[in-house]
């Protein structure tokens, strides 16, 4: 005897099964019964005489891409490159898929320049924000405390459950408090970190 389930018992299956031959997704037809796309997608698994294999070949992905690259503009692509937009919103703009716009960047290279993601340090970027060396971790500011603890610290590979976890160096390799804890640091170090900006 099948197990009932009260999501899939929400579904009118053939319905469901008519809107998925139709090129519906999961997640519309679950909206439409009130239940989650996972639910749909259970029922299209367990039931793949009812709900065929969506999945395109990959000529036919192919081919889409090339109808898509030839609806882009490539002088206005390459002016909207040139201005900073996004592969996603130069997509949206054209009505295509980003892949369609990546492929014409790769097909063309020589008009659309390699561009470095901002934020992250590259020693061979053009214009590299941070000058010629990657950005240091601020210094941890430290105090008497910190200095007299240094004896007592460990590593964090060394550290147990209910020990601080406040760092006291700068590294090579991090030291840490090690004192007894009440959840992630000691007395000292929640008192420090957390106490109320005046």
């Amino acid at each position: 005897m099948p197990i009932s389930n009260p999501q899939t018992d929400k579904v009118d299956i053939k319905k469901a099964s008519r809107m998925w031959r139709n090129g519906h997704s999961a997640s519309e037809i679950g909206a439409l019964f009130d239940v989650s796309r996972n639910v749909i997608i259970g029922l299209a698994s367990r039931n793949r005489d009812l709900f065929p294999a969506k999945a395109k070949t990959r000529e036919e992905n192919e081919a889409d891409n090339a109808r898509n690259a030839e609806a882009i503009d490539l002088e206005l692509m390459a002016e909207m490159w040139e201005a900073g937009k996004t592969v996603n919103e130069i997509a949206l703009s054209f009505n295509v898929h980003m892949r369609a716009v990546k492929k014409v960047i790769r097909q063309n290279r020589a008009m659309f320049k390699k561009r470095v993601r901002s934020g992250i340090w590259h020693k061979n970027a053009p214009e590299n924000r941070f000058g010629t060396e990657p950005p240091r971790p601020p210094k941890i500011l430290s105090n008497a405390y910190d200095e007299a603890r240094l004896p007592f610290s460990k590593t964090l590979m060394d550290l147990k459950a209910f020990e601080c976890k406040a760092p006291l160096n700068d590294g090579s390799p991090y030291l840490f408090c090690a004192e007894k804890a009440v959840g992630s640091y000691c007395q000292h170090h929640t008192h420090r970190f957390f106490r109320a900006a005046a």
